[in-house]
């Protein structure tokens, strides 16, 4: 089977790999540990509860997208509407939440990752 070759995203990294995602090998593993060490600490079961909770009440996707088009998305998790970047109080701040589907999350943190670029 071919595999598309592609640039990894790392800026300044010349490698050109197959791999699943946007980086290569070395880049792939910093860039887990990198997230592991910084936000993942909060999504823990505690955050598992609280959201599935808030989907209970929010069963459709909140994106403008799905509120204003033909059809709409079932939601399946929740995506902070401000980034919290390690901020508690912005974390758990219901009011800073939205339901979303994963779907949606994807394209929307994929653009927003080559807007930045």
């Amino acid at each position: 089977m071919n595999r598309k070759r592609k640039a990894c995203a790392k800026p300044g990294c010349p490698e050109i790999h197959t791999e699943d995602g946007m980086y290569c090998k070395l880049h792939k593993r910093a860039h887990r540990r990198e997230y592991a060490t910084t936000y993942a600490h909060l999504y823990d079961r505690q955050w598992r509860n609280e959201s599935k909770k808030y989907l209970r009440g929010h069963p459709w996707c909140e994106c403008q997208e799905c509120r204003e088009g033909p059809y709409r998305r079932k939601a399946n998790c929740v995506d902070h509407i401000k980034a919290h970047r390690g901020d508690v109080n912005l974390f758990w701040d219901r009011g800073n939440w939205m339901a979303m589907n994963v779907f949606v999350i994807k394209t929307k943190y994929f653009t927003s990752f080559f807007n930045m670029q």
